[in-house]
């Protein structure tokens, strides 16, 4: 991968929607909390000028295709003779969800993603509209517990579009419980409605929008924790490199 190819997609953007905010900047360093482990110091850097990553704590770094491993693998296309790179996430027929920083499409065919766990068939399928809502759910899950995350305790859906939400219908049909993290508008209110009047009489069917009321969607939810985040550690510098008065209040 070029240094001009890696520049497509920065790594500071992706972190950014993810959640994730720089604790500070040394020249074209950002110093981030890392997003694999809870801590109090920064120790995950990012070259903006290399679009490189390095986790002083793992001691392991590289791309962004390196830091989206795990879920998404990376996709190089063609057009009109210039060469592009994205993030890809897989779907159920071989086709992937396409994301980069200019570019926001699929490589056919469309169709949902459907994540298993291996071992014992689970009961329970947590259901997104998209593949972002789905790592946002990871990073928040993973910050609120991260030593006992449960990431495999459901199988989850992704729908990759409200539009897919009929094709959905028949594989939520082996769980007992269905979580939707749906966009809290009217699409996302429709796509809940037909699931619930496709088996609402007889399994249980959460509406988890209400979670993150007063955001768009979960990815949105997610940014705004990490602004909050990123306010509050602001306000605790200030606060322990402030003078103390014996006497009177300070605002």
């Amino acid at each position: 991968m070029t240094i001009e190819e890696a520049k497509s997609i920065r790594i500071a953007d992706y972190l950014h929607s993810l959640g994730y905010s720089p604790v500070k900047q040394q020249g074209i360093n950002l110093w981030y909390k890392s997003p694999f482990r809870e801590e109090s110091e920064a120790s995950f850097k990012v070259n903006t000028e290399r679009e490189q990553w390095y986790d002083f704590g793992l001691g392991k770094g590289g791309n962004i295709i390196a830091l989206a491993k795990r879920e998404c693998s990376e996709a190089r296309f063609t057009h009109n003779g210039k060469r592009y790179f994205a993030i890809a996430f897989p779907n159920a027929s071989g086709g992937f969800e396409v994301r980069n920083r200019y570019f926001k499409g699929c490589i056919a065919p469309k169709e949902i993603s459907h994540i298993r766990q291996s071992g014992k068939a689970r009961n329970t399928c947590y259901v997104f509209e998209g593949f972002m809502d789905y790592l946002s759910f990871l990073t928040l899950r993973q910050e609120s517990c991260p030593n006992y995350p449960e990431l495999d305790g459901q199988d989850y859906i992704v729908l990759n579009s409200v539009s897919n939400v009929n094709k959905a219908l028949y594989p939520l049909g082996s769980y007992e419980r269905i979580h939707c993290f749906f966009d809290n508008d009217h699409a996302g209110m429709e796509a809940l409605q037909q699931i619930r009047k496709e088996y609402g009489r007889d399994r249980y069917i959460r509406d988890a929008s209400q979670t993150y009321s007063g955001c768009k969607d979960l990815n949105e939810y997610l940014q705004k924790q990490a602004e909050k985040k990123g306010k509050l550690q602001s306000v605790k510098e200030v606060s322990s490199q402030s003078p103390k008065k014996k006497n009177g209040f300070r605002l």
